[in-house]
């Protein structure tokens, strides 16, 4: 991603894209040069009607998922669109979210409805033992209802790890789950609830 622009995001979903799987590639180093705040910097951005699946992708690091590659914004970024999977049960679905400069998953928006959130490694390396810290929280809530982060499963548990902000922040947005996850050494909370939330 060096050179595609400071305001350049890896991979765009639209409206023209719903139902896309996206898996097995690695995401970094997009928006490379831009401001802090400006457009652009994440990752893989979803929006429109949803129903894609994000899985088996190394988001914010090298392709061995051992070194930090950020992107300036988020891993992966879903703006008011519904029925998003990120990850699964299944040991080639987890995606490995580090090392970037905002949040490895931000859901952002009302429209943002029922993403499951399964098995990813958000904060580590690619063995979920050592630290590859994004530079604030490892999953952000911004109005998105009815997610469900992990599971009651062992199989469905993210490991949320490193941080620098919480583990999981849910600044605001009603009916959202977060079950079963190892969220361990971040920077503020492991769940960090908001007003309204």
């Amino acid at each position: 991603g060096t050179s595609a622009g400071a305001t350049a995001n890896g991979l765009f979903i639209g409206a023209g894209g719903s139902g896309s799987t996206i898996r097995g590639l690695a995401i970094n180093r997009f928006g490379t040069g831009g401001a802090v705040g400006a457009p652009g910097g994440a990752g893989i951005v979803i929006q429109g009607p949803g129903g894609n699946r994000i899985e088996r992708n190394f988001i914010g690091t090298d392709p061995e998922g051992i070194l930090a590659r950020p992107n300036r914004a988020d891993a992966i970024f879903v703006d008011n669109s519904p029925g998003n999977i990120i990850g699964g049960v299944s040991a080639l679905a987890s995606n490995l979210l580090s090392g970037n400069s905002r949040f490895g998953l931000m859901l952002n928006g009302t429209g943002t409805v029922g993403t499951s959130v399964r098995n990813n490694l958000i904060g580590t390396n690619f063995i979920g033992a050592g630290p590859l810290p994004n530079g604030d929280a490892g999953i952000a809530i911004f109005g998105a209802v009815q997610s469900v982060i992990g599971g009651n499963d062992g199989a469905s548990a993210n490991t949320i790890a490193f941080n620098a902000g919480p583990g999981v922040h849910v600044a605001s947005g009603v009916q959202n789950s977060v079950l079963g996850n190892s969220i361990t050494l971040n920077g503020g909370l492991g769940i960090n609830l908001g007003v309204g939330s």
